[in-house]
């Protein structure tokens, strides 16, 4: 992965960021492992998340599974700060 994910999201806004990931056999996808509800990464690295406005935690962990057409696979965990 070759993109660094903001690590704050603001209650009541949209998370957003798209995953830059470089691989020798191509063919790369993304998945979420684990997040929070509502959260979405789609195949090709695109986060998206609307916080909600009363998110109680003060901070979320979320977890990638990135893979290509090898089927090598790796995990990504990003710490996501949430501010008001």
């Amino acid at each position: 992965m070759t993109s660094s994910p903001p690590r704050t999201a603001r209650k009541g806004a949209t998370y957003t960021h798209r995953l830059v990931v470089k691989s020798k056999q191509g063919g790369v996808k993304c998945r979420m492992e684990a997040g929070p509800a509502g959260m979405k990464v789609s195949p090709e690295g695109r986060i998206n998340w609307e916080v909600p406005a009363d998110y109680a935690n003060p901070d979320v962990d979320i977890i990638l599974a990135i893979s290509d057409q090898s089927g090598q696979e790796l995990f990504q965990t990003i710490k996501i700060v949430i501010t008001k």
